[in-house]
Parts: C-alpha cells; sequence; structure tokens
C-alpha cells in the first residue's frame, strides 16, 4: 500500500512537470493571448532603467509600444546577464536593454533607443580627436568598460597611468569635477543623470563631451518571434503618433 502510493505521488510529480515543461515551450512556441500581463526583465541604470519609480527610456517606450498592441507589462529587475537567462528559461517574457548578437531561440526587436558612450573631461582639457590620446591621462570609468569599445580603448587603458573601472556610476561624477581623474568615459545620459542628483548640478558648462565613441544601438529581447514582431508594429506606432517623441524629451531634455 505505502509503495502505491509512492508510485502515484511519483507519477503526480512527473506528470506537473512535464505540464510546467510544456507551458514554457508551448508560449515560445505560440503568441501570448491579447490582454494577458507579461514580465519584462530589466536593471537599474538612470536614467534609462530608475527601479524606484519603474520608469525611464528602456521601460517606458517597451511598456508604450506594448500597450499600443494590447499586452500591458510587469517588471522584474535583475542584473542584465540574469535577466537574459530567465527570458532563455521561459520564466519572463521580454527583456530591455539587448545589446548583442541572439542566442537561438532569442529574437530581438529593432532598435528602440541609442545609448550614447562618451570620453568625458573638463574644459581643460583640450578637444580629443582620437582614442590613442587616452593613454596620456587618468581614466575613471564602469565596470567591464574595456570590453565594450574596441582594442584603441583597452590598450589606452594599459597605457594610462591611472585607470580605474567602478560598480557605482554615480562615483565617477565625483572624481572627475574633483579632479581626482582627467576623464571619465560612461554614456552620455547617465553621467548627465549622476550630475544633476550631485553638488555639482549646476558645473555642466565646465565638462567636455569628447565624441569619440560610435552610438549603441539597444533592442528588446523576446523568446516569442510572433511577439517581438508585434513590438516591432507597436514601437512603429508611437513613433507615427508622437507618444515615443514625448517619452525621448522626459529624459533627455536641453539637448
Amino acid at each position: 500500500m505505502a509503495r502505491t502510493l509512492m508510485f502515484k505521488t511519483f507519477i503526480f510529480t512527473l506528470v506537473t512537470a512535464i505540464n510546467l515543461i510544456q507551458a514554457t515551450y508551448t508560449f515560445a512556441e505560440t503568441s501570448a493571448p491579447i490582454g494577458i500581463t507579461l514580465t519584462m526583465g530589466t536593471s537599474n541604470g538612470p536614467p534609462y532603467m530608475i527601479q524606484a519609480s519603474e520608469s525611464g527610456l528602456d521601460i517606458d517606450i517597451p511598456r508604450a509600444a506594448m500597450k499600443k498592441i494590447g499586452f500591458p507589462l510587469r517588471l522584474e529587475f535583475y542584473p542584465l546577464s540574469r535577466a537574459i537567462h530567465e527570458l532563455q528559461l521561459g520564466r519572463i517574457h521580454l527583456t530591455a536593454p539587448f545589446f548583442t548578437s541572439a542566442p537561438k531561440g532569442i529574437f530581438v526587436s529593432d532598435p528602440h533607443i541609442e545609448y550614447r558612450p562618451s570620453v568625458i573631461t573638463l574644459k581643460t582639457i583640450d578637444e580629443m580627436t582620437d582614442l590613442h590620446q587616452l593613454k596620456d591621462y587618468s581614466i575613471a570609468t564602469f565596470q567591464g568598460a574595456t570590453g565594450y569599445f574596441g582594442d584603441q580603448f583597452y590598450y589606452a587603458s594599459k597605457q594610462s597611468p591611472d585607470y580605474v573601472e567602478h560598480h557605482d556610476m554615480g562615483k565617477l561624477v565625483d572624481l572627475l569635477m574633483s579632479q581626482r581623474y582627467q576623464v571619465v568615459v560612461l554614456d552620455y545620459w547617465i553621467f548627465r543623470y549622476f550630475l544633476s542628483k550631485s553638488r555639482f548640478a549646476e558645473q555642466l558648462s565646465q565638462i567636455r563631451f569628447h565624441p569619440l565613441l560610435p552610438r549603441v544601438p539597444a533592442a528588446v529581447a523576446f523568446n516569442n518571434e510572433d511577439l517581438r514582431n508585434q513590438f516591432n508594429q507597436g514601437l512603429k506606432l508611437i513613433k507615427e503618433d508622437g507618444s515615443y517623441d514625448e517619452i525621448i524629451q522626459k529624459y533627455q531634455r536641453n539637448e
């Protein structure tokens, strides 16, 4: 009797697990019913992603585009590397921002925004024309920066008299404005955001932005091709009706 009960319990557990796997697989293969709330994985990196207010360019634009095609969003916040893992497992439906080529089973949207990596100094440093010039200056930047900007930046970082990477991007503003480092490498709008929250908020006129790095398109990744296609249509619609430009202006004023 006990063995029979244990066997029935095992079979029930096995069937339940198979049903869960099939449900995840089915979602990845078929379209979601319009009106269901989808889960988007994202991170925290103002002004693109602001966890405290669940807003920002990488949140508001996908939210508006998905709403346009009938899908409200709820948010989960992770490191971006975990977000793509959650997407591949079928635990979330989409993630933004996404920058790389798509692994198998992931479908990437049209770009919804461009990041703007910049070389930033005080105006006491003349205009730079080449990344190679960075080797002569002390440099502060975000973690992992040497993997993003190519060989020239990598070699300049190795030859710099003082090169440091920080997890806390807000700290980079203080390092530059207090003249502890001569160069900061960071996205233009991220720097502007943290500058506006700092004690140096009124000193934008003292800063020089050197356009030495190409802009980087950001997209939304899905585990469902049909949802990706619908998102692209929603993105097109919000650009046509003006709501896309309203979101941009909300975060990128005074440009």
